[in-house]
């Protein structure tokens, strides 16, 4: 069963890469990566 609501796969499915953020402990944002997803169904 995936996690993912219909409104992310769809965008998801617009794009061939993602740019992913981990959040610190206090809050703020390191640099980004990209990460690059292939949707399979209701699964990345």
């Amino acid at each position: 069963m995936s996690n993912w609501t219909p409104e992310e796969l769809a965008v998801v499915d617009r794009t061939d890469e993602l740019h992913v953020a981990v959040e610190r402990s206090d809050g703020t944002l390191r640099d980004s990566r990209i990460v690059w997803v292939v949707r399979v169904g209701d699964d990345l």
